[in-house]
């Protein structure tokens, strides 16, 4: 049983690491599309094949962390409080 859930861990370990992997790789893609857009303005291109594809453009937001000051007070800076 030992050596059953020994290779389940490393399994799992790995899974998650791939899972990572996919993760960054979606990123860095995503990254090089945003410029090959802005270079060529262009939403389109194709492959050595000759099979086209559309650049589908979308966007997320994110919150920026509070800073914290001295006085043990929050701050924002689009809000100058």
């Amino acid at each position: 049983m030992a050596y059953y859930n020994k290779t389940v861990q490393e399994y799992s370990q790995k899974v998650k690491e791939s899972n990572q992997e996919v993760k960054e790789l979606k990123e860095i893609l995503s990254a090089e599309l945003v410029y090959y857009y802005k270079e060529t303005d262009t939403k389109e291109f194709a492959d050595e094949a000759g099979n086209k594809f559309e650049i589908l453009v979308s966007a997320k937001t994110k919150q920026k962390p509070r800073q914290f000051n001295q006085r043990n007070m929050f701050e924002s800076e689009e809000y100058g409080n």
